[in-house]
């Protein structure tokens, strides 16, 4: 429906508004500053990202992927100009109402406005990830792993579901968190970051805490187990950043996860998307159909020498050398 609106023929007798998605991509990033859905400018993010509008829009004139939030708000501004030309403003109304209505965005201010308090959409968040034993966290090239993750505070969550810093026996977890990625490097780069930063935490902690060695086996013990996984795959897969709690479930719910001049907002994906995302591209990257996952016991170890080797200087001469 919407790739027959934007690049097939024209409504009411009318030409094409593109003859393709490269050129809706042209336009895309040809545009420096989009109109958020509250009235706002906001820097477009695909200014000058010729090659990733091109594959983003594409994609989704392909095969129906959603567009993500900031690209919506893009395309349907490079939409509003080519109508403008059209001097039949009842046709280019209707045009443009269709569009909105198969892109999912008929009431734009209200569905895109980012959420009025931070804390309040966090805590909404979680309280659902709270229920849930199995979650996926996808992460875009523009919005990265660690900066959703750190917002979103599922970093603080996954460690303590999963008792990272807990004293004593470490416990086997009862869920499961599985992270994609769009290349190897921010594989690699999520495991190195999540050990350093529980190393850096477990400073804090003055009775039973975890040493740097401990640290590093019970990650190793998760990455045995499927605790937590790390898969990267191919960019165009993660085109839409999102949190999916019990991901291939019927039962599944998701969240397009989405920040705004620093500020944070989610949007609901539709129970048809999500259903297609999961037969098409969740279950094939965990049933290694696609993408490569990235074992924690695989990557170079010297980060995790490098810190047992400053507690060990420490528990000798009492500090570290700079």
């Amino acid at each position: 429906m919407l790739r027959t609106l934007l690049i097939g023929p024209g409504l009411d007798g009318h030409p094409p508004l593109f003859r393709s998605g490269s050129e809706i991509a042209t336009q895309v990033a040809d545009l420096k500053e989009i109109t958020l859905g509250d009235g706002e400018v906001a820097k477009n993010k695909f200014y000058g990202r010729l090659n990733t509008a091109t594959s983003y829009i594409n994609q989704s004139l392909r095969d129906g992927t959603p567009f993500s939030h900031h690209l919506g708000l893009a395309v349907l501004a490079v939409v509003d100009l080519r109508l403008a030309g059209i001097l039949d403003r009842r046709v280019a109304e209707k045009w443009r109402s269709r569009i909105r209505a198969a892109m999912g965005l008929e009431k734009i201010p209200e569905l895109l406005a980012p959420f009025p308090d931070l804390e309040d959409l966090q805590e909404a968040i979680l309280r659902l990830a709270e229920k849930s034993t199995d979650h996926c966290i996808v992460s875009s090239e523009l919005y990265q792993l660690d900066v959703c993750g750190e917002l979103f505070g599922f970093r603080d969550f996954l460690v303590r579901r999963l008792a990272l810093l807990e004293p004593g026996e470490f416990k086997a977890p009862t869920c499961r968190y599985t992270f994609v990625v769009p290349n190897l490097e921010a594989a690699r780069t999520s495991w190195q970051s999540l050990f350093v930063s529980l190393v850096s935490e477990s400073a804090n902690i003055k009775d039973g805490r975890p040493t740097a060695e401990t640290i590093d086996g019970r990650l190793s013990a998760l990455d045995e187990r499927g605790a937590i996984r790390i898969y990267a795959v191919d960019s165009q897969l993660c085109v839409l950043p999102m949190i999916c709690l019990e991901p291939g479930q019927r039962e599944a719910t998701a969240l397009n996860t989405y920040l705004v001049d620093g500020r944070l907002s989610a949007l609901p994906i539709p129970a048809a998307y999500l259903r297609l995302w999961s037969e098409r591209v969740y279950m094939p990257i965990v049933n290694g159909l696609c993408g490569t996952m990235v074992r924690y016991g695989d990557i170079p170890r010297g980060f995790v020498q490098d810190s047992i080797s400053k507690e060990n200087i420490t528990k000798v001469y009492g500090t570290t050398l700079p």
